[in-house]
């Protein structure tokens, strides 16, 4: 699949750039999401240095049903509208109890 702008939000908007925090929801794939020129559309708006929590979902990016996988990013590249960001770490989701 694509970049779906509709998943991507500005949770926290530090001064400079490069200092903001993000959430995206998505439908794909962590590994896909990782992929260098996945964010392109949205050059204009991360900065290099930002932070992205990215949440793979079931049903529909704007209401999902679940999340399959979490994982944090960074942007660690942007320039002439193509946006690299880091490999993702993953955040564990285990629940013991």
């Amino acid at each position: 699949m694509a970049f779906n702008r509709d998943g991507l939000y500005c949770a926290h908007s530090g001064v400079p750039a490069g200092h903001r925090l993000w959430t995206y929801a998505t439908l794909d794939t962590a590994a896909t999401v990782d992929t260098a020129g996945y964010f392109n559309s949205a050059s204009k708006e991360l900065a290099i240095g930002d932070t992205i929590l990215v949440k793979v979902v079931t049903g529909a990016v704007k209401t999902p049903t679940g999340i399959t996988a979490q994982q944090w990013l960074f942007v660690n590249a942007n320039a002439s509208g193509v946006v690299d960001t880091s490999d993702g770490s993953a955040i564990a989701a285990t629940d013991t109890d």
